[in-house]
């Protein structure tokens, strides 16, 4: 689409229900020149990026924020343990960055696999962070990541969907629309036929199965929502119905990735936008199940779509409940598995205190 851009300057104001991520994001992506190991990064990054690169001053300050990130140099690296979420969004700003200032993936490599050789010589027990290749993974990841956004704050979308506060409960609409067009204009292209052979395709079409497992638990038929939620079977006349004040409008697609700050006004909006074990959290709420998907990949739907270009196979474990809490999934997305789909529940067992401990593998993708 020609309205579709790489980078999610306005993302934050277009979708500011989704508070964490954009905080988590801003925090990845803040300045390292008053870091106290600035110095330590200098010296890293010179040995990783070289003399002769070109943009040099960019590429420096990209590796010197990725090592930051990381703390593997941190005068306390546990509190840089990373939860499935947290190491997906330092992959998101991993990714957005590489496409927009052209950071070569070497740099990212190299910075990663002497990340991971220092956390096996650590005695200390730290839960690490993978590199995500998408581009390895995914013919076109941008609704790999976008669906996998959905996934990870469903609870939060539908407490959006239940808020009488328009300025709120519209921007949640417009996402929810965005992912149901992508599903409406490219599940079929995908997916309409089988291929076992290859690996991308199979992910592409778990990511779709997966998706419409979240959307129709979670939000169709629910109550309390501000709008009906169509369902996915007939979406090809129900779209209209539920999105159609979006299509009479000027859309720009929004890239999943989040600038570095803003003023959070959710009274503005501007309408613009290695394989690993997705790990579904639900807090509150008294019902779990397991999903195993895989992520794909769609090019533009209307807003958050046009960043990311790569993702990754695996599984979604999807624990959730139908209660009115809030929901939140935290994904690892690149380690190897069969790509079943699988829906489990664990009827009658209270999951409000459920806490899963992330713990990835390292090495180079």
């Amino acid at each position: 689409m020609a309205d579709e851009i790489t980078d999610i300057e306005k993302w934050k104001t277009n979708y500011s229900f989704l508070q964490e991520l954009s905080t988590l994001y801003d925090i990845f992506d803040r300045d390292v020149k008053n870091d106290p190991k600035d110095s330590t990064y200098n010296l890293l990054c010179n040995q990783y990026i070289g003399l002769t690169s070109e943009n040099v001053t960019i590429h420096k300050n990209f590796c010197k924020k990725l090592i930051r990130n990381l703390g593997h140099y941190s005068d306390n690296p546990e509190s840089h343990n990373f939860t499935g979420e947290r190491c997906n969004i330092l992959n998101y700003w991993v990714y957005n960055s590489m496409k927009k200032h052209g950071i070569p993936e070497r740099i990212i490599i190299d910075v990663f696999e002497h990340y991971s050789e220092m956390l096996n010589r650590s005695i200390n027990n730290i839960s690490g962070c993978s590199y995500h290749s998408y581009d390895k993974i995914y013919e076109d990841p941008m609704i790999a990541i976008m669906l996998n956004i959905f996934k990870t704050y469903v609870g939060d979308v539908k407490n959006a969907l239940m808020n009488k506060d328009a300025s709120k409960h519209m921007r949640a609409l417009k996402f929810v629309c965005d992912c149901v067009k992508i599903y409406k204009n490219k599940m079929f292209n995908f997916c309409s036929y089988e291929n076992p052979n290859d690996p991308k395709h199979q992910k592409t079409c778990g990511e779709f199965k997966s998706f419409k497992v979240t959307y129709t638990s979670f939000l169709f038929g629910q109550s309390g929502l501000v709008k009906d939620i169509s369902s996915l079977d007939d979406i090809d006349k129900e779209y209209s119905n539920m999105c159609g004040q979006f299509e009479r409008t000027t859309i720009s697609a929004i890239a999943p990735v989040v600038s570095p700050s803003g003023d959070g006004n959710e009274d503005t909006v501007d309408e613009t936008s290695s394989p690993m074990a997705v790990d579904v959290e639900t807090r509150n709420n008294p019902i779990s199940s397991t999903v195993s998907t895989s992520l794909g990949a769609v090019a533009g739907a209307s807003s958050l779509l046009a960043l990311l270009y790569k993702f990754s196979p695996g599984r979604n474990w999807i624990r959730s409940g139908i209660g009115g809490g809030r929901r939140r999934i935290n994904s690892n997305l690149y380690e190897d598995g069969p790509n079943e789909f699988l829906l489990e529940g664990f009827e009658g067992r209270d999951m409000s205190s459920y806490n899963t401990r992330y713990n990835v593998g390292y090495g180079s993708v």
